[in-house]
């Protein structure tokens, strides 16, 4: 019953009706410093055929993320950065790089020299392991070996943990972000920090 109501909730988010408030982050790529976990791999997943190699090799994609179809999220500019943990997989964070698939909530981001984190999950069993902001790291030295200067991303206002994750892996809150999606309609709109902080 569980099942049915988050693909329900799921569905309805995807599909009808979703509104979000977020702050928008930023921070500078730079070289990946080691966070003393040595018991975490990161993997970049580029392809379908890099995943099948992975599953080949006795990597696992665990029951969590098995929900969360990796097969759907491959597109030319969109990459699968994969936190391991004993070969299961435990963490995920998706990274636009090309202006080439739509994104939501749809961040002005200048892709000549910027890249979007557009989505980050972690099995709740790992979560408060680090898996979240080690990926975080492993992202800013990837966008950096290929010249990105700014690194973005949105986090829901409510999300405590995800904010302080990425705060302490160098992003800045640079505004907010207001986000609603009734059926096809679209309404999105960025307010600098400037801005905000007036209130």
């Amino acid at each position: 019953m569980d099942n049915l109501n988050k693909k329900f909730t799921n569905y309805v988010q995807d599909n009808i009706f979703l509104y979000q408030k977020l702050y928008l982050l930023e921070k500078n790529p730079k070289e990946y410093q080691n966070l003393g976990d040595n018991s975490m791999e990161s993997v970049i997943i580029f392809s379908k055929d890099d995943l099948h190699s992975l599953m080949m090799n006795g990597y696992s994609l665990g029951e969590f993320l098995r929900l969360t179809d990796l097969t759907t999220k491959f597109f030319k500019s969109q990459l699968i950065f994969g936190i391991f943990i004993n070969k299961i997989l435990v963490s995920i964070s998706l990274l636009i790089v090309e202006d080439r698939i739509e994104f939501h909530p749809p961040m002005k981001i200048k892709f000549d020299d910027e890249a979007y984190i557009h989505y980050s999950i972690t099995d709740p069993e790992y979560r408060g392991k680090g898996c979240y902001s080690y990926n975080l790291e492993k992202i800013s030295e990837f966008s950096a070996g290929i010249g990105k200067k700014k690194l973005k991303m949105a986090v829901g206002k409510d999300n405590l943990p995800s904010l302080k994750a990425a705060e302490n892996s160098g992003f800045k809150i640079i505004g907010e972000g207001k986000y609603l999606k009734i059926l096809k309609y679209i309404y999105w709109k960025e307010k600098p920090l400037k801005n905000f902080l007036k209130k």
